[in-house]
């Protein structure tokens, strides 16, 4: 009988143990998602110049990213990246662009354009066209509009 007890103690600790490891491995993700979020608005603010790579502004590691017009509603979204997440929304208004930035098939850092103030992207319209593929090379030119940034992509690729 006291085999058993101790046999039960354990699995119960390594059950308790287990949950904990992954709650704090979850909340420890998403706190890179806000810290890779932050750096990358600091060096967008800080860019100087008439250009720049994506690969240029993150510091953290991502292959690839999607670029989503205003209009791509957060089903749509899900299904382009083949991604549920928390960091995807439904937009509200006509300047929420959503740039996400994926590695080893999950957010690692995204931007809502409704989120700043400083700058902005362009998205290049197209008829029925509701995002473009990125990655860490694709390039941006930059102008300034009314005291904002703006970033347009220059080297547009087709979307797979």
């Amino acid at each position: 009988m006291k085999k058993k007890s101790i046999i039960m103690f354990l699995l119960c600790s390594l059950l308790l143990m287990s949950i904990l490891v992954g709650c704090s491995h979850s909340k420890r993700s998403g706190d890179d998602v806000k810290n890779n979020n932050a750096e990358l608005t600091e060096a967008l603010k800080k860019i100087d110049g008439n250009e720049f790579k994506l690969s240029d502004v993150t510091t953290f590691e991502w292959t690839t990213g999607y670029f989503f017009t205003p209009y791509a509603d957060k089903k749509g979204i899900e299904q382009t990246m083949r991604i549920k997440s928390e960091y995807i929304k439904d937009p509200v208004d006509d300047m929420e662009y959503q740039i996400f930035f994926i590695n080893n098939n999950k957010i690692v850092a995204y931007l809502n354009g409704k989120d700043y103030t400083d700058f902005y992207f362009k998205y290049p319209m197209a008829i029925n066209i509701t995002f473009q593929k990125i990655d860490p090379e694709t390039e941006f030119t930059v102008t300034k509009e009314m005291d904002e940034l703006v970033f347009e992509i220059s080297n547009l690729n087709s979307n797979e």
